[in-house]
């Protein structure tokens, strides 16, 4: 009877790891990968062969990693422009769940230090601007630009990007 239960039990363990196996895949594509430019003046391009310089971003800058089309890397980045770049100009840096990344849809997003509009006024982030919300609590969510900078803004001025 020993012998039975062991088959049982190792059948309906393989059983798991097959049933679980599609979800983990699952999770594992709702992250966005985030790279970090590692060349200075990498020019970003509206497309992959020949483009149109869109910008040039500075050595160190991270953009969400979008997409590849043969040696061009499709990239977003924090101020929301999106365009190829040279993959060799480019080097892993971390990944995030894309349900935590949003958009600023009003004209621009004042950011604070804590959770109130009195209190002292880091900056702003742009239309079209990506953060990382890390905490929504009431009204006030707590945001990273993929710059590092960090502080609290209004939700209402935000949009999911996906």
């Amino acid at each position: 009877m020993g012998k039975l239960r062991w088959k049982a039990l190792v059948g309906v363990a393989l059983a798991l790891v097959f049933l679980t196996a599609p979800l983990s895949a699952l999770a594992a594509a709702k992250t966005v990968n985030i790279l970090k430019v590692s060349a200075d003046g990498a020019r970003l391009r509206d497309a992959a062969s020949g483009g149109e310089v869109l910008t040039t971003l500075p050595k160190g800058a991270k953009v969400f990693y979008l997409g590849r089309s043969g040696g061009m890397a499709y990239v977003c980045t924090e101020r929301g422009v999106k365009g190829y770049v040279y993959a060799g100009y480019l080097e892993a840096y971390g990944a995030v769940r894309l349900a935590n990344i949003y958009y600023v849809k009003s004209t621009s997003l004042a950011v604070y230090q804590s959770a109130s509009a009195s209190s002292k006024r880091l900056g702003s982030i742009p239309k079209n601007g990506y953060i990382l919300l890390y905490k929504a609590d009431g009204n006030w969510g707590y945001i990273k630009t993929l710059s590092g900078k960090a502080g609290y803004v209004l939700l209402s001025g935000l949009k999911k990007a996906a």
